[in-house]
């Protein structure tokens, strides 16, 4: 791997930096911000986030920031994702356009940059026991996580037992 990037010392190395800025650093970027922010907001859930930030800081965020994590910022990221593939223009370096085959390298590379998440997603689903359905479903959960520290695991775990008991009482009253 390490012998790939000797290539970039050479007289041809900042083409090939270029390339695979060009197409591997920017567009996969975005891509892999969008699924961040949709995991996060939806898949997650803007609530369990809000808890989360509320234990670390002692505070919750306004609803502006829950509105913008929610809606705002995944379509403003798309919105750049798109405009960032339908304006592309030919990759060029020191006025030398580069030739077809080099940009077809390039969307390679933006390809295999991204390709490991929907690889790790079917292995979720089809290596898993049960029903590929079911194993879908439970790929998107998040997994359990506590902080590493014992001492902050415990307050966690007493911080989220009392936010359920909370929202219980709230559902009793009504």
């Amino acid at each position: 791997m390490c012998s790939f990037f000797i290539i970039l010392v050479t007289q041809s190395g900042m083409y090939i930096l270029q390339l695979l800025d060009w197409y591997s650093a920017s567009n996969s970027v975005i891509l892999i911000c969008l699924l961040e922010t949709i995991m996060v907001a939806w898949l997650y859930g803007i609530n369990e986030f809000v808890d989360d930030i509320y234990f670390m800081i002692g505070r919750k965020p306004g609803k502006l920031w829950v509105y913008c994590w929610k809606y705002m910022t995944p379509s403003i990221i798309l919105f750049i994702f798109f405009t960032t593939i339908i304006f592309n223009r030919t990759v060029r370096y020191n006025n030398v356009i580069y030739p077809s085959w080099a940009v077809a390298l390039g969307w390679l590379s933006f390809a295999l940059s991204l390709i490991f998440i929907p690889l790790h997603m079917l292995k979720k689903v089809f290596l898993s026991s049960g029903k590929a359905n079911d194993n879908f479903y439970n790929a998107l959960k998040a997994d359990f996580w506590l902080p590493e520290e014992e001492e902050e695991r415990s307050a966690y775990e007493d911080f989220k037992r009392y936010r359920k008991i909370n929202a219980e009482l709230k559902s009793l009253r009504k």
